[in-house]
């Protein structure tokens, strides 16, 4: 049996090496990739299978190498400290690279931000894997990208409005927000009504822009907000005048 599984190992890793030749022109040893992963699931505690698989699939939706063997260490790390299966950390990295452009060097923080979100609104770490997708969407077009754009995004959803629902609900209100905002005839008359032009700015920074402007600004008013922005639902409002102020 011990035999069996061994074999099959070495084929994942062989196709691996082809696939990535093959996305690439990139010519790499499946041992080197093998001994990669032997050393992730020997460092975190994990099964040399998960760990080929998770490599596997973070390369599938990176396409990069060498995001891939550094970030596979912090899936495996998560993975332990919260017991949860790999794949799901898989998931969740490979969508913090695509729609948050989020590198290895940042990726503990990143799924650290995201358990501790998942945790406080309630949902669970496969639930966060399904959602981050959707929400890195709107924030990929908004202009939101790295950690940083990371935690705007989630703080946006956890200081939402009760109105809008539960915090899956806020998740959704939240892209749809961002999706609002990259109107350019919305920017116009926030830009309008804070006498500040965002026209060229994606939604992240107009709701950058906007927030400094309103500190910078005593006389702009949560009542002059709410007239440029009375095309928006009760609930949508909320959250716009929660993120400016």
């Amino acid at each position: 049996e011990a035999a069996k599984d061994a074999l099959s190992l070495d084929s994942k890793f062989k196709n691996l090496a082809f696939a990535i030749k093959a996305g690439t022109g990139e010519a790499v040893r499946w041992q080197d990739i093998q001994a990669r992963t032997e050393a992730v699931a020997s460092q975190w505690k994990q099964h040399n299978s998960d760990v080929a698989q998770s490599f596997r699939d973070i390369y599938e939706e990176s396409g990069n190498l060498e995001f891939t063997e550094r970030a596979v260490g912090s899936v495996a790390k998560a993975s332990l400290a919260t017991g949860k299966d790999m794949g799901v950390f898989s998931e969740l990295a490979g969508a913090a690279y695509e729609k948050f452009k989020i590198g290895a060097e940042d990726m503990d923080d990143a799924l650290a931000s995201i358990v501790s979100f998942g945790e406080r609104g309630g949902l669970s770490i496969e639930e966060m894997a399904s959602k981050l997708g959707m929400l890195g969407a709107s924030a990929k077009v908004a202009g939101a990208s790295g950690v940083e754009g990371l935690g705007r995004v989630l703080g946006m959803s956890q200081m939402a409005d009760d109105s809008l629902g539960n915090m899956r609900q806020k998740i959704t209100a939240v892209t749809g927000l961002l999706d609002e905002l990259s109107d350019p005839t919305k920017a116009k008359n926030l830009g309008k009504a804070l006498n500040v032009n965002l026209l060229d700015l994606k939604a992240n920074g107009i709701l950058i822009v906007a927030r400094r402007r309103m500190r910078d600004d005593a006389s702009l008013s949560q009542a002059r907000l709410r007239a440029v922005l009375v095309g928006l639902s009760a609930g949508m409002l909320a959250l716009c005048l929660a993120a400016l102020t």
